[in-house]
């Protein structure tokens, strides 16, 4: 039987005692400094995971602002095309109609000649 000093508290146990209880204790702290670094590894990855997170918000968020700025544009262009066009379709109908006239008054001109 040996003394053993333990902090405050003292034990009184056999010697085989004694060796079964440091490799307990040794076990203890394996396990401990274990569990510390898987803890510390957990919090580095949940830092990686919110960062990850935070910058995909941003990034969607980006391209919810890109996407925006283009249909507005497309829109814009869209209703540009669509005065150019109107535009071209009313010139189109004055040269018709300028044709037309023309196309009488050849006609007339032939009927008079022929007359």
């Amino acid at each position: 039987t040996k003394l053993k000093s333990t902090g405050d508290a003292q034990l009184v146990l056999p010697l085989d005692q004694r060796n079964k209880l440091n490799r307990i204790l040794s076990t203890m702290q394996r396990r401990l400094v274990t569990a510390k670094t898987d803890m510390e590894d957990l919090i580095v990855r949940l830092n990686q995971e919110i960062a990850a997170k935070d910058f995909l918000t941003t990034k969607v968020k980006d391209l919810e602002v890109e996407l925006e700025t283009t249909k507005q544009k497309n829109k814009e262009n869209l209703q540009q095309a669509i005065l150019i066009e109107r535009e071209r379709f009313t010139q189109m109908q004055w040269d018709m109609e300028e044709l037309r006239r023309k196309s009488l008054e050849m006609e007339m001109k032939l009927m008079s000649e022929s007359v």
